[in-house]
């Protein structure tokens, strides 16, 4: 066997095959280990992100357009994951959490959800036609030695809020 294919099957489980985000469990692994080593006077925030149309999709495209705009949430997200120095994971069905852990202020913070809920907010083409994609976005700031479990439920908290009152954009718990 070459070291490729020992990669291919250790990794196997790891990342959602349809998003490329990790799983829920590898999440919780990296993202706890995240926090630990996340600087004190740089803000961590968690977002908890459920489209909130993939029903819709789902009966307007087919399961594929729901694929498409599942991968396009996923790949966005991958974006900030990379650019804040932190880990995204598929939570459920259409629900991705979120750890960024490389930011200036509270006000950086604001600033890159008032750009992430936009780009959360589009058209994808697919197979000629044109998908309206939409999440809802529940943040809880880290405070320091914060448990991950903890600020995931302030995050869906926060959630819950969104998807009550108008869906469509984010509040910060």
């Amino acid at each position: 066997m070459d070291f490729n294919e020992i990669i291919r099957l250790t990794s196997t489980g790891l990342s959602d095959s349809l998003t490329g985000v990790v799983t829920r469990s590898v999440f919780f692994n990296q993202a706890s280990a995240q926090l630990k080593k996340a600087d004190p006077d740089r803000v961590s925030a968690l977002c908890f992100v459920d489209m909130d149309n993939l029903k819709y999709i789902n009966d307007t495209y087919g399961h594929s357009g729901g694929d498409v705009a599942l991968k396009s949430v996923g790949y966005i997200l991958r974006e900030y994951e990379k650019k804040y120095d932190g880990v995204v994971g598929r939570y459920g069905g259409d629900e991705f959490v979120l750890l960024l852990t490389d930011l200036d202020d509270e006000a950086e913070l604001r600033s890159v959800l008032d750009e992430l809920v936009l780009r959360l907010h589009s058209e994808i083409g697919s197979a000629g036609q044109r998908i309206p994609v939409q999440c809802s976005v529940g943040v809880a700031v880290c405070r320091p030695d914060a448990e991950l479990e903890q600020v995931i439920a302030q995050a869906d908290e926060a959630l819950y809020f969104v998807k009550e009152n108008g869906k469509g954009y984010y509040k910060i718990r």
